[in-house]
């Protein structure tokens, strides 16, 4: 059995069957460790609440009295023991947590490789370097606004967190890489902080053109292509037989106040559905400008 992935940044290779074998099993395992989380941080709070309670009689009336002596010590027996299974709780769940990936990630992933997957060669090595965790701890600082004592707070955050590169049937290799770009406005108020996030996203595809496509020339005519039709990228060009694409996957606003969170599109994360979408562009384009064999 594959070893259990834990959040932070992975780089894992092999053939489509053995990565596709591996996200899968990550999922059963994401949901066991979020339901195994749940579970011992209710029991931690629980024996929590006992061993304070049970503390706090010890300093009761009829605590100090003689003929409570015996008690007191089954009591302090109990709270201790309570206290011993708050903190053995309390290191599993923060375990368990740590094996709690992103859900939206490991889904894209998935599907990707069950539907792109069909038009890999078999043995065909696959690359996947793949960060788990959020924009705030994967991320990169590329911007800040508003000093140490300044009530509004500007930060640009960059976080490359997909890039995954393998080989066709046909041929051609790609490299797909996801960037989120995420802009957070920090507002201190008197008793609490205004937080609004911004994501956006960006799909890059840069795929490698073989002869049967055109080579050079297939690229150039698709990444002149690319500048009509449905769907089209927000950049596309073409360096030799190399074509890189950019698409904008979506935006995602979210806002932090006093009673909690909201988010104003809540279909802004990018899904295998964007992955497959540069895809199916691309060699649509490769399609119409495909030279004529004589």
């Amino acid at each position: 059995m594959s070893e259990r992935l834990k959040v932070g940044r992975h780089t894992l290779e092999g053939t489509k069957g053995i990565l596709l074998l591996r996200f899968r099993t990550a999922i059963a395992q994401d949901k066991a460790a979020e339901k195994s989380y749940s579970r011992q941080w209710k029991i931690a709070v629980l024996l929590a609440l006992l061993a304070v309670g049970l503390g706090l009689s010890l300093t009761g009336r009829w605590a100090t009295k003689h003929r409570h002596r015996r008690a007191r010590a089954v009591v302090a027996a109990i709270a201790g023991a309570s206290a011993l299974g708050f903190l053995g709780a309390w290191v599993k769940a923060a375990i368990e947590k740590s094996h709690d990936l992103d859900d939206a990630k490991l889904a894209a992933l998935k599907r990707f490789l069950e539907v792109a997957g069909t038009d890999m060669p078999k043995d065909a090595p696959l690359s996947v370097d793949v960060d788990f965790r959020g924009y705030k701890d994967g991320g990169t600082v590329v911007g800040k606004e508003g000093g140490l004592f300044s009530s509004i707070k500007t930060y640009r955050y960059r976080h490359d967190w997909l890039s995954l590169s393998g080989s066709f049937a046909d041929g051609n290799r790609f490299r797909l890489q996801v960037t989120d770009r995420v802009t957070r406005k920090e507002k201190s108020k008197r008793k609490y902080t205004k937080v609004r996030e911004s994501r956006h996203s960006r799909v890059r595809l840069v795929l490698s053109v073989k002869d049967r496509w055109g080579g050079a020339a297939g690229a150039a005519a698709a990444a002149a292509a690319g500048k009509v039709g449905p769907h089209r990228p927000a950049r596309v060009s073409a360096r030799g037989r190399i074509l890189v694409a950019d698409w904008n996957a979506g935006l995602s606003k979210t806002m932090t106040g006093r009673y909690g969170s909201t988010t104003g599109n809540a279909d802004g994360r990018v899904t295998a559905d964007d992955l497959l979408g540069s895809l199916v562009w691309t060699y649509a384009a490769l399609q119409r400008t495909r030279p004529q064999a004589a």
